[in-house]
């Protein structure tokens, strides 16, 4: 037996205190009183009838000694150990977006995982252990081996659904190192997906028979059409899940609280259904936003609307190229769209341009005597050092035959960016310059662990590009994946704050830092705020809800909204999931924790009862006639 709190044992000294009043109380004083014949007989009769009357004292006696020692043992709290009668849980609750789904109770599929959870706990041996897993955007454990079942409930309920893919595997390893520890643990997974098989595990199918459909694409253009040149035009694809339908599709143009336009389709189970809405006139040349909207109630509203945001270009498209030989660059800038490109010879840029202000300088086998503290730069096969740059020249490396530069495997977000769509795999070089670098600059292509063509920023927080050869010295200018080069490097020396407006919950996303930026901040389409780092010339962004994010941008004075829509995750969407297996691997053991029993409750009622058999004593010798 466990004495909780042993020090409340004090309050047996009542015992003593009552019989000590008992001893010295008063004694009753007798008086007489007039009386008849029917008084006398009353008395007697009474008397008669009631033999114990003259043991209500020392009945009232016991009885207060007994509620002394009742209370003393509820306040103690003694708990009692029985012998392997209690069990370890692990619940692992699902909690991706399908879990939002509403039944035609209102509830969601999350709140009843919650409520089956919580039956669980409620009904568990006392003495028991829980584990609670959440599989989120990210899985974590909520509490591991809590003892509570007041803290366990407490903290469950606490708990919200995400609005991402949850992240099974991770959970599923979680659990699997808890039954590692302790091969008797009961797991449970909540979930609304159906498995095939599953071992070591309990399934809790919280799903129902909800309906659901959704818009998994939108994309909108403007043409000319006839004499009025304002059409615009939306198309998307349709979605039904559980049974073919007939769907309303509403359009709502820059914020309209009515619909600029609807059409209804006849959408078939399953299969992507593309929708085209018929041309939109609009008073003006472009858009801010258009919405499309499924007037049609389902159990998961969250995919039943579209947003594309009309990012608007903000490039600063004010190139300079210093160089003696600049055919390469200059056809490869030219090709990429309408740039605002300045060619000059390093004389000419020291006697003419070196003061003006650039968007990007380029400088091709050209060092400068100073840096530019505004706007982008490129320094190529720069083969002296300059202050501020980030990076210092060392030496000449003149090799005895062509070698090929390896490509950056790195899976940070920003890299994989700057090498996206490039495929040539043999990229020679001949001669390269060996640089250390002091600044903040990822590393694109190397050759034997020497960085030959990074990005970053120099000291003075500008965007930079490090080509640490001559491009005459290699075969990138002659491969196709130049001029994809090229424009991966540009649209970072230029970046617009996004590069999309329509993404999917759980991606990742860059948000760029454009110049002079003082602050950027990220509401969510909860109200949640973050802040991000000027600093750094991009932040990694996780969407983690469904909605529309906005993204401010405060420079020179000024605040600037850019918008983007994340929507519900497409395998999400589906009411009935199937997936083929949940195990966790191992050999059960029936091993089982010490349970526990608190007669706290079984005191409490013997303490009513005592009181009020206590209290009947007390009226017996108040009300009795003597």
């Amino acid at each position: 037996m466990i004495l909780t709190y042993p020090l409340c044992l004090l309050a047996l000294l009542g015992i003593p205190a009552i019989i000590i009043i008992y001893i010295i109380k008063s004694q009753y004083t007798e008086q007489t009183v007039s009386t008849t014949y029917i008084w006398t007989l009353s008395e007697k009769f009474l008397k008669r009838r009631n033999p114990l009357s003259g043991l209500s004292g020392i009945i009232a006696l016991i009885l207060q000694l007994l509620m002394i020692l009742l209370i003393s043992l509820a306040l103690i709290m003694p708990i009692f150990t029985l012998k392997d009668r209690a069990n370890e849980y692990t619940f692992i609750l699902d909690a991706s977006a399908s879990m939002n789904m509403e039944s035609a109770d209102g509830k969601t599929r999350f709140e009843r995982g919650k409520e089956e959870i919580d039956k669980l706990i409620e009904k568990a041996p006392n003495g028991s252990e829980y584990t609670l897993i959440y599989a989120g955007g990210e899985a974590s454990t909520v509490y591991e081996g809590l003892k509570s079942k007041e803290n366990a409930r407490k903290l469950l309920s606490d708990l919200a659904p995400s609005y991402t893919t949850a992240d099974i595997t991770e959970a599923t390893g979680l659990a699997q190192k808890r039954f590692d520890a302790r091969p008797g643990t009961l797991t449970y997974l909540v979930t609304d997906k159906t498995y095939r098989t599953h071992q070591n595990v309990t399934i809790v199918n919280v799903s129902g028979s909800e309906d659901n459909f959704g818009i998994t694409a939108l994309e909108c253009e403007m043409k000319s059409e006839g004499a009025d040149k304002n059409a615009l035009y939306v198309n998307g694809i349709l979605n039904s899940y559980k049974k073919g339908t007939t769907l309303k599709v509403e359009i709502f143009v820059d914020g309209a609280e009515t619909p600029d336009a609807s059409a209804t389709f006849v959408v078939p189970l399953g299969a992507d259904f593309k929708f085209e809405i018929p041309p939109i006139m609009l008073k003006k040349p472009s858009y801010a936003s258009v919405k499309a909207v499924i007037s049609n109630a389902d159990s998961y509203g969250a995919d039943s609307e579209a947003i594309v945001y009309n990012l608007k270009n903000e490039k600063q498209y004010k190139t300079i190229i210093v160089s003696e030989t600049p055919f390469f660059l200059q056809a490869a800038v030219g090709s990429l769209g309408d740039y605002d490109v300045t060619t000059v010879t390093p004389s000419e840029y020291e006697e003419k341009y070196a003061e003006n202000d650039y968007g990007l300088y380029i400088f091709d086998s050209y060092t400068p005597a100073n840096l530019p503290d505004s706007g982008a730069v490129w320094m190529i096969n720069s083969d002296s050092s300059l202050e501020n740059t980030g990076f210092s020249y060392r030496s000449d490396v003149v090799l005895n035959e062509p070698v090929v530069m390896e490509k950056s495997t790195s899976s940070q977000t920003a890299v994989r960016k700057l090498l996206d769509g490039l495929i040539t795999k043999d990229i020679y070089l001949i001669k390269y310059l060996r640089y250390s670098t002091y600044g903040d600059y990822m590393t694109l292509y190397s050759y034997d662990g020497v960085p030959l063509i990074m990005a970053g920023e120099n000291l003075y927080g500008n965007r930079t590009v490090v080509f640490a050869f001559d491009l005459h010295d290699s075969n990138l200018p002659a491969t196709g994946d130049f001029v994809n080069l090229v424009g991966n490097l540009l649209d970072y020396s230029f970046p617009s704050v996004l590069d999309g407006s329509s993404y999917t919950a759980g991606d990742e996303i860059i948000i760029n830092t454009v110049a002079n930026s003082e602050s950027v901040k990220v509401t969510a389409p909860s109200g949640k705020v973050k802040y991000l780092d000027t600093q750094k010339t991009m932040n990694e962004y996780v969407l983690d809800e469904i909605g529309t994010y906005t993204v401010e941008v405060e420079a020179g004075g000024s605040v600037r909204e850019h918008k983007l829509f994340a929507e519900a995750p497409r395998e999400e969407r589906v009411p009935t999931v199937i997936e083929p297996n949940f195990s966790i691997i191992g050999t059960p053991s029936g091993d089982r924790l010490d349970g526990e029993f608190n007669p706290a409750i079984i005191i409490f009622i013997a303490i009513m009862v005592i009181f009020a058999a206590d209290w009947m004593v007390y009226m017996y010798e108040k009300r009795q006639l003597r």
